[in-house]
């Protein structure tokens, strides 16, 4: 999507940008390999232009699990 940020070490590409409903800090998370659906959080990341809840509101609305 052409955003800059800096992310968790340990971030590989394919890893998910997400923030939680009532958040304003972007979060990354990756899916698991072996269950779908099944999601682990990594870290938080900086994203310009989406920090302190700029993007709430203008994306996908998705319910996961988060182990």
């Amino acid at each position: 999507m052409g955003f800059l940020g800096l992310t968790s070490p340990g971030t590989e590409e394919g890893d998910i940008v997400v923030i939680f409903s009532g958040g304003i800090t972007p979060f990354i998370v990756r899916e698991s390999k072996s269950v779908a659906g099944e999601f682990t959080l990594l870290g938080e990341a900086y994203v310009h232009d989406i920090m302190y809840g700029e993007a709430m509101g203008s994306g996908h609305v998705e319910t996961f699990l988060l182990v």
